[in-house]
Parts: C-alpha cells; structure tokens; sequence
C-alpha cells in the first residue's frame, strides 16, 4: 500500500482525531488504511476507488472532517454543515437551539428537520416533500443519502435537503461540525449567494475555509486612468485587487456623476480589469471602486479625481523680501498649478504703475523668478494672476507687501555773504530716511568762460543723520577781488554713491552773486 508522507503535527492531529479506534480507545488503523476506507466508502467502482484514493494519498485532494472520520462507518455521517430556517420570535429561536443540539448528535435516520407539517424524521422527507423557511414554504427537489441522490432507503440513511429556487439567508442557523479549538479558523461561506436559479448539489457546496484568524476581505482596489479629458468622450480606467487569500472577487464602481455600476466579475485576486466611462458635462468627478470575496466586502477607496472640460490654473502664490530700499533690485518667486497640466502665462503687478504682461509660457508648477526695483519709498502691494494656454484665466492670488525705504538723499542751498568778507558757504542735508556716515566732499569754484580753478576745498564727514545739516565754508577772504562769470561745484560721495550740485553765479570783488540773486538785481 503506499505510504503517505506526513509532517508530524499532521500525524499527530490524525491519531488524535480521525483514525478509528477499538472499544479500549487503541488506534486500529493506518493513514493509509484511513483513506482506503473513505476511498472504498464513497465510489461506486474499483477504478474509481483507485483514483479516489491516489488523490487523498498524494494530498492533492481531501475531503472534509466528517467524511475522514465517518466514511466506512455505521455513523456514515458525511456532511459537515447544515442549514436550520428561523422566525423572528423566541419561541423559534429557542426550537432553532434545540434542533442545532440535535444535529450535533448527527443525521441518523430518525434526525428531526423542519417541514410544512413541522419536524419529521428525515427518513420520511421525499421529493416534492414542503420545506419551510423564513420566507415560506418551499417545494424539495431532491433528497442526498450519503451523497446519492438515489431514491431508494439505506439502513442507516443520513442526508441534507436542497430547497429550490433563491436560498433563504434570513435568520438562518449554520451548524457545523468542529472540534472546539477549531471555531477560531473557520468561517463559514454560501456558494453562489446571489444566485436565483435551482440551486442542484451536495452539502459540500457549502465551503469550510480555514484561514489564521478567519477569512479576510479582499483589498481596497487600485484605479489608474486619464485625470483629463473631455465631454462626450469615453475614457478607459484600470482597477486592481489583490485578495489575501486568492480569492475570485467581484467589482462595483462608482463614477462619481450618480451612475454606479452592479457588482462586475467574477475576476481573478491581481487581475487588471478595464472599464471605460463617459462623462457628459464639464466638471471634476471623484471615480471610486469596492471589491468583494465571497464573504466579505472592501471599503470603498480614496477617490481618484478626473476633471473633464478645460480649467483655470489656481490663483499664483508669492514669495520673496519684505523690504528693501529704494533703487535696490529685489527678486520675488511666481508659482502656480493648471489642472490639465497646461502651459501658462503670468500677469504681476507691481503697484507702482508698473506690470509684467502675460510673460511666458511656462510649466504648469514651474517656479518663475522676476527682479523689481522701486523708485520711491512707500509699501506695494505684488499682485500677480495668470491664465493656461486656452485663455483660461485664474483669479488674483494674495498680495505680497513689501515696504521700499528710501536710501539717504542730500539737498544742497547755497548761502551767499554779500557785505562780508569774500567767502562761499554751502549747506547740504540728509533728506532721506536712512542715517548716512563716512561722507567726503569737495568743493570747487571755476571761471566759466576762460576756465581755471579760483579755488578749490574738500574735507568729509563722520555721520549725518536724518534731518541733520552741514555747512562747508570756504576760507575766510578766498574769493579775490575780480569780476568773473563763475561756478561752484559740490561733489559728495557716500559709499558707491555720488551727489552732484551745481551753481552759476558772478564774481564781483569778494561777493558772488548766485545767478538767480542776480537775475533779479
């Protein structure tokens, strides 16, 4: 006889649990001889046998608990589920209680089950027989005995009834057949559950799967697909669900305009599955897509947005200084998004009387950098909107202040001394809002026409605050006694910064007569 290759948890669960044993509790059997018995149990031929057997024995196929343990015996007990219709009342519950008691003394000939003439003997039930259920009664449309559907008695005849048309779920009791610290394995399952059509089969169709910790539900599906498009047009997305036990799963999509579809499948745990859809109107949509196993349901997925019918970019966002002074170049970044990815173009204003005007065309999330400088002191408020390549044009983003200051600024008058001694004084004063220091000037006076320096001076100045004046004279008796068309240079140097004052005036003796002052004499 062949010898079957077991781990040793296996055998040991064997030895517990299936191998028969005498009246004295001793194991009287094999593995192998284990499943010669079921084998020779359930064919009906030697060649059936025979291929029943080197399937249980390769462990290519095994059949449920009760059939390892009961085949070959007097039991002769099959089956491992049975299904027991309920009413919502107490009085049923509690019978449904009793029943489920009875059950697990297992189906013997005289087992009671539930008929439009209330419990009989499941030995007396035959075709054309009522069942009753939670939705009414229900024609019998075949009896199983040990798995045949044959007509005639067995001895000790067990069997499970098949009720036709839809199966009755509602207040349903589903008694199974588990040793004890099995319970926390199992979960019970209804092949075809949706089904309407007659339901014609053996007790097996109902499923036993053991998983660590119960069956799980299959993944939240995956979509993929266009994020654009336009009305009118069909667009083919992508859905994906892996389910952790590999089984077949079904698929609902919702297109997020109100159409959701019925439950699509089967398909296989991994398969891509394509569905196309069409939007009508302009508009962004939310797709979003569940799966199901044959026990369980996912949650519905994040929502995967597609915008149909072209967009505005958003509103730009600025960044750059707060600050900064007059004539001083200062650098702000531009940014914004367009739903479809288009190029765009950009529209700032610089609040100064100045704009950029539809500069571009630039990468949708492209960062664009622009260099301003104002020429007064003040606070500007950047504004900036832009619009895609189609002329679809985003509001104003949010200001960005910035506060200009203006840099120190010198304003030169000029004092003339008419009955003094010969002398040349000038005042110069910090006009600006910013302290100056380290300040050098010369002075100089020049003939106009035939040229030649009369004089010249220069010195510097540690530190002239806002506001604050300064006289630079010339020496006492420097202008000699003459008459001369002349002028009196001022050049003062702050930093890289030059000022440059100028006046025209006559030399008569010692006094200079600035040219206005002389106009009007």
């Amino acid at each position: 006889m062949t010898t079957v290759e077991l781990s040793k948890n296996a055998q040991t669960v064997l030895e517990k649990r299936y191998l028969l044993r005498d009246e004295n509790n001793k194991i009287i059997e094999t593995v192998e001889e284990m499943f010669d018995r079921v084998a020779s149990f359930i064919a009906t031929t030697d060649e059936e046998r025979e291929e029943f057997f080197e399937l249980m024995t390769s462990l290519r196929f095994l059949p449920n608990s009760p059939t390892l343990m009961n085949a070959g015996t007097a039991l002769g007990q099959l089956s491992a589920c049975f299904v027991l219709p309920i009413e919502d009342d107490m009085s049923s519950i509690f019978d449904a209680v009793k029943h489920s008691a009875l059950i697990h003394q297992c189906l013997e000939k005289n087992t009671l089950v539930m008929t439009n003439n209330g419990l009989v003997e499941i030995k007396d039930v035959k075709a054309d027989s009522m069942i009753e259920t939670d939705e009414g009664a229900f024609s019998v449309s075949k009896v199983y005995y040990n798995g045949k559907s044959d007509e005639g008695r067995l001895a000790n005849a067990t069997g499970i009834i098949y009720v036709d048309g839809s199966l009755q779920g509602t207040f349903v009791y589903e008694v199974c057949s588990f040793w004890s610290d099995q319970f926390r394995y199992a979960q019970m399952g209804r092949n075809s559950n949706d089904s309407t059509e007659h339901f014609d089969g053996v007790i097996d169709e109902f499923k036993i799967n053991k998983y660590v910790g119960g069956n799980e539900p299959p993944g939240v599906p995956t979509i993929d697909g266009p994020t654009t498009g336009s009305p009118g047009v069909e667009y083919d997305y992508t859905f994906v669900t892996n389910d952790p036990e590999e089984d077949g799963i079904m698929l609902q999509i919702d297109w997020g305009d109100g159409d959701i579809t019925e439950w699509l499948g089967p398909y296989n745990s991994g398969e891509e599955v394509t569905q196309g859809h069409t939007w009508i109107e302009n508009g962004t949509y939310n797709i979003k897509a569940r799966s199901k196993d044959e026990f369980h349901e996912s949650d519905w997925s994040g929502p995967y947005m597609v915008i149909i019918g072209n967009k505005p970019p958003e509103a730009p966002t600025i960044d750059g200084p707060t600050n900064g002074k007059t004539g001083e170049e200062l650098t702000y970044t531009f940014v914004t998004e367009d739903p479809e990815e288009n190029d765009l173009y950009y529209y700032i204003n610089w609040d100064d009387g100045t704009y950029e005007e539809w500069i571009g065309p630039y990468n949708s999330g492209e960062e664009i950098q622009f260099t301003h400088s104002w020429s007064s002191a003040g606070i500007y408020d950047i504004s900036v909107k832009a619009r895609d390549i189609y002329g679809a044009e985003s509001d104003w983003g949010d200001t960005w202040s910035v506060e200009i200051i203006s840099t120190g600024e010198i304003e030169f008058e000029m004092e003339i001394q008419k009955f003094s001694v010969g002398r040349i004084i000038v005042r110069m004063k910090n006009a600006g809002q910013e302290d100056l220091s380290n300040i050098y000037w010369n002075l100089s006076v020049v003939r106009k026409i035939f040229g030649g320096y009369i004089l010249k001076t220069n010195g510097s100045i540690e530190r002239l605050n806002v506001s604050q004046s300064y006289t630079i004279r010339t020496p006492d008796k420097s202008i000699i006694r003459k008459i001369a068309n002349a002028k009196v240079k001022v050049n003062v140097s702050v930093g890289e910064k030059t000022y440059e004052e100028t006046f025209y005036g006559v030399i008569i003796g010692r006094f200079f007569l600035e040219k206005s002052l002389f106009n009007v004499l």
